[in-house]
Order: structure tokens, then sequence, then C-alpha cells
């Protein structure tokens, strides 16, 4: 069955749309509610300040007096301090979560089920367009070519789902000194570095993967759902029109045989005058 190139594309871009992180809302749990410019301020000024205080330390070593007042230790509190109103800040952020979970410990994966039933409703009417054979070559193509970058970067890392990011990174940390020993100790590091990276970047691509899991069960969905009805037939079946009062319409192939009455006058046999005898005996016809 030859496809169209345009519907191809079109549908093409429906699975890439369906991919790609929409406007949909992300139920994460909310901490405080300033968090969201207090947390930037205090990153930019422990920036700001590292840098301040690291240029006057240079200017006070090369050129002794020119600052208008003498460096001291106390003036380390201009990074110490938004740090620790950083941390502050974010286990203040932390308990809070701790207890909204602890009184509603379901309530963000309710609430973004929710988010995703509204919002992939819209996707399987829009796939629903398609033709059922035109889903099916989609999906074998789909999963085909995610399947390959999954299997690239298990070759380069490892099957990560297995292991795990903490372990994995453990493994390498516990190897590193025992390597180190050995003679190949000068290309060690620029290895260990390589496998870290590759590791980090393995993680991040399987992580990723949980929306195009859920593209592939959207789209066997809207494949096992059954072909419109088509628009000629619009009568209602016998038993809905018995229930409504309507006498059901039958076409002429398929209407039954009904017993005819002669017309008066004629006979069964077709002739025009009935015989003298059934006239004079009616019971004998």
């Amino acid at each position: 069955m030859a496809f169209s190139k345009s519907s191809l594309k079109d549908l093409s871009a429906l699975i890439e749309r369906m991919t790609r992180s929409d406007g949909r809302s992300r139920h994460l749990p909310k901490g405080s509610q300033h968090k969201k410019w207090i947390e930037p301020s205090l990153i930019i000024m422990i920036v700001v300040n590292t840098a301040l205080l690291a240029i006057a330390l240079q200017i006070e070593r090369h050129y002794p007096g020119v600052l208008p007042a003498r460096i001291s230790p106390n003036w380390a509190l201009v990074t110490i301090v938004p740090a620790m109103a950083y941390f502050l800040l974010f286990f203040y952020d932390a308990g809070k979560m701790l207890l909204e979970q602890r009184r509603n410990p379901w309530g963000t994966i309710y609430k973004q089920f929710q988010a995703d039933m509204v919002f992939d409703a819209a996707y399987i009417e829009q796939l629903k367009a398609f033709p059922k054979d035109m889903l099916k070559y989609a999906l074998v193509q789909y999963r085909h070519r995610w399947s390959r970058v999954d299997g690239r970067v298990m070759l380069l890392a490892g099957d990560v789902k297995k292991l795990g990011l903490f372990p994995g990174l453990l493994a390498i940390l516990v190897a590193t000194p025992k390597l180190w020993e050995g003679p190949w100790s000068t290309w060690i590091w620029p290895a260990v570095a390589m496998t870290s990276g590759f590791y980090l970047i393995a993680f991040l691509v399987i992580a990723s993967g949980e929306r195009r899991a859920q593209v592939f069960d959207l789209l066997e969905y809207a494949i096992a759902q059954p072909e419109p009805a088509a628009p000629g037939n619009t009568s209602l079946p016998d038993p809905v029109q018995h229930s409504l009062g309507v006498a059901p319409s039958h076409s002429s192939s398929e209407a039954p045989n009904q017993p005819t009455t002669p017309a008066p006058g004629k006979s069964r046999h077709g002739s025009g005058q009935l015989p003298d005898t059934a006239a004079r005996d009616p019971v004998g016809i």
C-alpha cells in the first residue's frame, strides 16, 4: 500500500510534536513562593562577591595601600553570608516539600496523570485521522530509530538501566586507584574522565526516554481503535428502532416474504372470472 508523501510528513510532524515537550504543566513539588527569584539572586550575589574579593586580594598583594580599607578575614563574610542564606532556603524548601509529600504522597503523580490525559487526548484524535496501515508503519520506523539510539549509547557506556548512575560512578572511583598503580598510569586520568563523561551522557539519554515510551503506547492505542463507521450507514439497529417505536426499514433484497391476497374477482390461477362451480359452492374453492 503506497502512502502519499504529504501524509507521511504530516504524521511524522505530529509524532515529533508528541515527543517534544509541550505546554503541559509539570506538577512538581513546590517549595517557597519566592524561590524563583531569591535563589538566582543569591547565586549571583555569591559569584559577584567572590570575584570582587579575589580582585581586591590581588590588588592588595601587588599594590598595597591602594585600597581605602585594609582587607581582613572579615571580608570573607560577603561570600559566606549569601551562601549560608542559600543553603538555609534550600533546607527550608526541602522540609516543606517533605511535609507536603507526607500529607498527600501520590498527589503529584495524579496531577501529572490528569494533565497527560487532557493533552494526549487531542493527539489521539489527530492520530485517528490517519489510516491504520500508516500508523503501523510509523510505529515501526519510530521504534527502530530510537532503539538504535539507545543501542549506540549502550555500546559506549553499557546498560545504565541495570547498573544505575551512582553504582556506576562508584565503580569508576573504586577502580581508579587500582589502575593507577599499573604501568599505564599516565593514561588513566583521560580514560577515567572519558568514561565518566560517557556514563553521564548515557544516563541523560536513557532518562529522557520516558516520553518516548509513552508515545509508543499512544501509537499502539490509536492503532487498536476501530475504524470509523461509513458516513452513509446512518440507520439504527432493529432493536433500537423497535424500542423507539420506529418500523425497521429493509431493502428490497432483505424484505420478508409476506403472503399476498389475490385481487378480488380473480382466482389464484390468474383467470379473470371465477368458475361457475366456485360461484355456486364457495367451500370448494
